[in-house]
């Protein structure tokens, strides 16, 4: 079960672009909460220091104070700035305990695959992070894929992922979450140079028949 991380968010009354400006000089994160249960929105502000504490803390469920009132809340959305990579903004929405939810949480690999170990493949994961649907309390800190038994030339699926009842996957089960890749060898770069070489030399054979072909259109006219 998850436990809800505290976190302390401030209302902001102040709108308009120059304030969102402001505030992130002074290292406040400008954000607004909104919940499915209410129709109305509160625009808040977080400091940079203490959102940076509760994403190392790998929380996925947050508590915070909103008009007076404890709410559980979860991050929906978060822009970054596109050059710097630091938050510019956070959407928070406020969840009921006993509704399910749906969330995107880290997709992390475990064992060495066979496949490397013993043939000298290349692993490669293609998904990251998976969609899921459970209750707020039952959300993982990731969900993990062991590729022990993954082969060359073979791949697992989200369709290979086990998870326990009370989780569901809805990513589609045909995605290709792994898979190995036979690896490039020191024969393969010898071979490869010998060609290239190879190659070289037709090219400088050819053009120096071409330089002492006999022109054609030379002679009388």
């Amino acid at each position: 079960m998850a436990d809800a991380y505290k976190i302390e968010v401030h209302k902001r009354d102040e709108l308009g672009s120059q304030n969102l400006k402001n505030l992130r000089k002074e290292g406040k994160i400008p954000g607004i909460y909104y919940s499915a249960d209410s129709k109305s929105s509160v625009p808040f502000y977080i400091l940079s220091s203490d959102l940076n504490l509760a994403f190392k803390s790998g929380a996925h469920l947050y508590q915070v104070s909103v008009g007076g009132k404890l709410r559980n809340v979860i991050f929906k959305d978060v822009q970054y700035h596109p050059v710097k990579d630091n938050i510019l903004h956070i959407d928070i929405y406020g969840v009921s305990l006993k509704d399910k939810i749906d969330i995107k949480v880290p997709l992390q690999l475990s064992g060495v695959a066979k496949g490397v170990s013993a043939d000298g493949g290349h692993l490669t994961q293609s998904l990251n992070d998976i969609d899921i649907k459970c209750l707020p309390t039952d959300i993982p800190e990731f969900i993990e894929l062991d590729v022990t038994e993954l082969g060359i030339n073979e791949s697992f699926y989200v369709k290979d992922i086990d998870v326990s009842k009370n989780i569901e996957i809805t990513a589609s089960e045909d995605l290709v979450v792994a898979s190995i890749t036979q690896g490039i060898t020191e024969q393969d770069l010898v071979t490869e140079s010998s060609e290239a070489e190879d190659f070289s030399f037709e090219d400088t054979d050819d053009e120096a028949k071409a330089e002492n072909k006999p022109n054609s259109n030379e002679g009388g006219s």
